[in-house]
C-alpha cells in the first residue's frame, strides 16, 4: 500500500482570507476527484468535509502544501507531493536514545492512527453526521485525539503504538536515521518506510512441510496463478498457465498440455472446460492421466461438479456427464433444452434436492431436470457466486452473504437481493424482471461486510463461508450459516480453505514482507491453533492459495507450493 494512503487518511479533515479560500477550494475538489480516482468512491466521501474549505483557509501549513503541489496535473504525483510535504513539515525528533526517539515518533503518529481508526468506522460504528465530526476533531489539532474517539478506539491506537515502538526500536540503523530524520540519513525512500499496522495473530507452531514442488513445471520465471485441488488417494492436482499435472507424495504421476483456467474433481477424473475451438470438456484419468472429452465442438459456457458427475451448459442446453465413463460417447447426456430469456453468462452449476442450479454474476436460476424453471433470485453485481449445499454464497464490493437457496424459493418464483448487505429496506427492482419481489427474512440468512478498499474471494468451508480481506488491515473472515462471525488480524493473503476444524490462510507478514506462514484458525473462534513458516522473506510474486482435503494441506505462495501431513 502507497505510503501516501496515510497521509489521505491525515488530511482527510483539512480541505477547504481571500487567495487562500480560493487555493482551499480548488485543492478541495481536486483532492477528492484524486481520491476518487485511486481508491474509490467510498473513500473519497469519507475525505469530504462540508466545513473543509474554511478549515484549510484558516491553516497556513495547509495552504502552503497546496499552493506547492495543485500545480502537479497528474493525481500520483499529487498525492505523493501532499505525502512528500508532509514528511518535510513534521516535528524534528529531539535528540537521544533511540527508545527516547521512538517514544516521539509513536506520539507524532498516533493522531494520523486515530484518524484512520475512525474513518475505517469498524470498531465504533457511526452514522455519516457523527462520522464526519468525529473525522474533524481527530484531524484537527485543537482537541486531543483521545477525546475524540471511544475507549475501544483508543484500545485500537494503543495496540498500533505499542507495536511501532517494538518495531522501531529494532530498526537497522540506516532505517532508523531516515524515519526518524536523524542527521546523516541517506538515500532515504519514503516509499520504503515500514507501515503502521496491527500486530499479527499467531500459535504454537504446527505441522512441518512434507514436501515441496514447483508452482510452474518448468518455468523458472514464475508469474501466474497456479490453481490447487486434491483428488482421492492424496493426489494433489496443481494447474499453471501452461500444464496440468499430478503429484502424489512429492513425485509427478503425469502431467499434460493445458490452457484452461479452471478445473474440478469429478470423482477420479479432472475435468476442465477446453479454452480453445471446438470447444467442449477435456476430462483426465486422475491415476495415468489419460485424457477423453465430452460434448466435442460445443461451446461450454459453465460446469459444476454433482458427485461423479459433472453438469454443464452449452448452446442453452442442460447436459450430465458421467465423467468416468467418457472413454464411450455416451458419456454425455442432453437433459433439456433451456429458455434462452432465462440464462446470462453461466458461471457455474449445482445439483440441489434433485433439481439443477445455474450460476451467474447476476442471477440464480433453479430448475428441474427437464429444464423447466422453478424458481430465480436476482441480486445486484457479484464479483462472486458460490453453489455449495443448500446455500448461494453471494460476495460483491459491499460485503459476503449466504442465502439459503430454501428460504429465497419459498418466497415465489422471482425474488430480488439488491446486495450482500440488504436487509429489507426498500430498494428498486431490476427492469429486465419487473416481477421480482424483494427478499424477505428467511432468503439472506448470514450477512458480513468487507473493508471498502478489499476485494475477497469467498471459499465456501464447512459451516459457512471465510475469505481474506485485502483491505487497510489484512484480515481472515469467517461467517457461518447460523450468523456467526469472526474477524482475525493475519495479514492473510489470496484464497483460503477449510475443514470441519480450521480455516487455512497462508499470510505474508507486515508489508508483505515475511516471514511467510500458514495458519491454521479455529472454525468456531478464528483463534490460531497452529502455524508454520514457509519461508523467511515473502517472493517477488506474491499469489497464494490453499487447499485441504483428507489431512493434507497444499499451500501455495508465488513459485512454491508447499505440502503439510496434518495431525504430524
Amino acid at each position: 500500500m502507497k505510503p501516501w494512503l496515510v497521509v489521505v487518511v491525515a488530511l482527510a479533515a483539512c480541505k477547504g482570507r481571500g487567495d487562500a479560500k480560493k487555493v482551499c477550494e480548488e485543492a478541495g475538489t481536486k483532492y477528492a476527484s484524486c481520491v476518487e480516482e485511486i481508491l474509490g468512491p467510498e473513500m473519497a466521501a469519507m475525505a469530504r468535509s462540508k466545513d473543509g474549505v474554511a478549515a484549510c483557509s484558516r491553516d497556513d501549513k495547509t495552504v502552503a502544501m497546496y499552493k506547492k503541489c495543485l500545480p502537479e496535473t497528474d493525481c500520483t504525483k499529487f498525492m505523493d507531493c501532499l505525502e512528500g510535504y508532509a514528511q518535510d513539515t513534521l516535528p524534528e525528533i529531539p535528540p537521544g536514545s533511540r527508545k527516547e526517539q521512538c517514544e516521539a515518533h509513536v506520539k507524532d503518529g498516533l493522531r494520523g492512527i486515530a484518524l484512520e481508526v475512525v474513518m475505517r468506522n469498524e470498531v465504533v460504528k457511526r452514522d455519516d453526521d457523527a462520522l464526519r465530526k468525529a473525522q474533524e476533531c481527530a484531524g484537527g489539532d485543537s482537541t486531543p485525539w483521545e477525546a475524540c474517539i471511544e475507549s475501544a478506539e483508543r484500545a485500537e491506537v494503543a495496540r498500533y503504538g505499542v507495536l511501532r515502538q517494538t518495531e522501531c526500536e529494532a530498526w537497522k540503523p540506516e532505517l532508523a536515521a531516515c524515519v526518524l530524520r536523524q542527521a546523516g540519513a541517506k538515500d532515504c525512500d519514503p516509499d520504503s518506510y515500514p507501515m503502521w499496522h496491527l500486530p499479527r495473530a499467531e500459535g504454537p507452531p504446527g505441522p512441518r512441510v512434507a514436501w515441496s514442488t514447483d508452482a510452474s513445471y518448468d518455468d523458472d520465471d514464475y508469474t501466474e496463478d497456479a490453481f490447487l485441488g486434491w483428488a482421492a488417494g492424496h493426489t494433489l492436482i496443481i494447474k499453471d498457465d501452461k500444464r496440468l499435472r499430478a503429484v502424489q507424495g512429492g513425485k509427478v504421476m503425469w502431467t499434460v498440455e493445458d490452457s484452461s483456467n479452471h478445473f474440478a474433481i469429478a470423482g477420479g477424473s479432472v475435468v476442465a472446460k477446453t479454452s480453445t475451438d471446438p470447444g467442449g470438456l477435456r476430462i483426465w484419468d486422475v491415476a495415468t492421466g489419460a485424457a477423453t472429452s465430452a460434448l466435442a465442438n460445443l461451446p461450454v459456457t459453465g460446469f459444476g461438479i454433482a458427485g461423479d458427475r459433472v453438469l454443464a451448459e452449452a448452446e442453452y442446453g442442460l447436459y450430465e456427464v458421467t465423467a468416468g465413463k467418457c472413454t464411450k460417447p455416451t458419456c454425455a447426456k442432453k437433459l433439456a433444452a433451456l429458455d434462452e430469456d432465462m440464462i446470462s453468462e453461466t458461471h457455474t452449476l449445482a445439483a440441489w434436492r434433485g433439481d439443477v442450479v445455474i450460476g451467474s454474476l447476476s442471477s440464480v436460476l433453479v430448475v428441474d431436470r427437464r429444464g423447466k424453471q422453478k424458481a430465480m433470485i436476482r441480486f445486484g453485481d457479484a464479483s462472486d457466486v458460490v453453489i455449495h449445499g443448500d446455500n448461494v454464497i453471494l460476495g460483491d464490493e459491499k460485503g459476503v452473504a449466504i442465502l439459503s437457496l430454501a428460504g429465497c424459493t419459498k418466497q415465489g418464483p422471482a425474488v430480488h437481493v439488491p446486495s450482500s448487505r440488504y436487509q429489507g429496506e426498500d430498494a428498486d427492482l431490476p427492469e429486465e424482471c419487473p416481477q421480482c419481489k424483494l427478499a424477505t427474512p428467511g432468503c439472506v440468512i448470514a450477512q458480513t461486510e468487507v473493508s471498502w478498499v478489499a476485494t475477497v474471494t469467498p471459499a465456501a468451508v464447512p459451516g459457512g463461508v471465510a475469505f481474506n480481506d485485502h483491505g487497510i488491515i489484512p484480515r481472515t473472515q469467517f461467517l457461518g450459516n447460523d450468523g456467526s462471525r469472526w474477524s482475525v488480524v493475519t495479514d492473510g493473503h489470496g484464497e483460503v480453505s477449510g475443514d470441519d476444524k480450521y480455516v487455512y490462510t497462508a499470510t505474508l507478514g507486515p508489508d508483505q514482507e515475511g516471514p511467510v506462514r500458514v495458519l491454521a484458525l479455529d472454525r468456531k473462534t478464528g483463534k490460531v491453533a497452529w502455524q508454520t513458516d514457509l519461508e523467511a522473506k515473502s517472493p517477488e510474486h506474491v499469489d497464494a492459495s490453499v487447499a485441504v482435503r483428507d489431512g493434507q494441506l497444499a499451500v501455495q505462495v508465488g513459485p512454491k507450493i508447499y505440502v503439510l501431513v496434518l495431525g504430524t
